[in-house]
């Protein structure tokens, strides 16, 4: 686990009711570096998008017993995932372009989307809800009860496509009852089965509700017929995002999407009428 330190010697000397800078701070994980070559790893999850926001990431928790603990604006490349009362979660498109939002309805409630064996929990089993008191609202709470009490989401459909969910702490494990931890089994087995394409190409917005990957399943739907032959790296594969770029591998396609993939070529052997396909995503 990753470990916080201070200089050796250094002593803090706070005031109570006033501001102070906790400076010196380091933090230690030797396996942040870590290269996994498992296999199973690589299937099991380090593969999935939605799990490349954690890899080689150190987690620290930190806690304050009576006050409150601010970050420095020179604190940069953090992700704060929860606080003491809520866990926050952001879906992002892998790929430009893709329209995130049309999953909002499934976001609300998974299980009318697609079947699951999880069960039939809605966001608003697990949800925080909006709060009009401004005093609570500073510390995430709420104290709304009763039918009208509405989930707190934001979600930025005409720019960056993320979707930012809020989620109880105190609704996290609730049975058959629902609650934030089935609600997020729930959503694992569900969202990411939608919208599936082979390559993970995107599906866009209305008017132009497409996309240029084929709809699929599970990975056999995607075997590329014997005139799409699996391109080279290095020899003739290049960056989908741009048929120009000779590529070898992913990173070398990193300049249009952190995503950004690697094996696609122009044209099909023998020809074929249909311009849009795509080779080996």
């Amino acid at each position: 686990p990753p470990t916080l330190g201070t200089p050796s010697g250094t002593y803090y000397a706070p005031v109570e009711d006033t501001p102070y800078t906790l400076g010196s701070l380091s933090v230690d994980d030797s396996d942040v570096s870590e290269v996994t070559l498992s296999q199973m790893a690589q299937d099991d999850w380090l593969s999935l998008s939605e799990n490349q926001a954690y890899v080689n990431k150190i987690k620290v928790r930190l806690s304050v017993t009576k006050g409150n603990l601010l970050l420095n604006p020179q604190a940069r490349d953090l992700t704060a995932t929860m606080n003491s009362t809520q866990l926050w979660l952001t879906i992002s498109r892998v790929q430009p372009g893709h329209d995130t939002c049309r999953l909002l309805p499934c976001i609300a409630d998974p299980s009318s989307c697609r079947a699951s064996t999880v069960g039939a929990y809605k966001y608003a089993d697990a949800c925080s809800f909006r709060e009009s008191s401004a005093a609570a609202a500073v510390y995430a709470m709420s104290s709304c009860q009763g039918s009208n009490c509405t989930c707190m989401m934001a979600s930025d459909c005409s720019g960056t496509g993320d979707i930012l969910l809020f989620l109880n702490r105190s609704k996290e494990v609730r049975g058959d009852a629902g609650g934030t931890v089935p609600y997020l089994q729930l959503a694992y087995d569900v969202l990411p089965h939608l919208d599936a394409t082979c390559g993970g190409l995107g599906v866009y917005a209305a008017p132009n509700a497409f996309s240029w990957g084929k709809r699929c399943e599970t990975s056999a739907d995607c075997q590329a017929p014997a005139m799409l032959a699996d391109c080279v790296p290095g020899v003739n594969c290049f960056c989908c995002a741009d048929l120009t770029l000779p590529c070898s591998t992913d990173s070398d396609c990193a300049a249009y999407t952190p995503y950004g993939l690697c094996g696609c070529y122009a044209g099909l052997d023998p020809p074929s009428p249909d311009p849009r396909c795509c080779n080996n995503l």
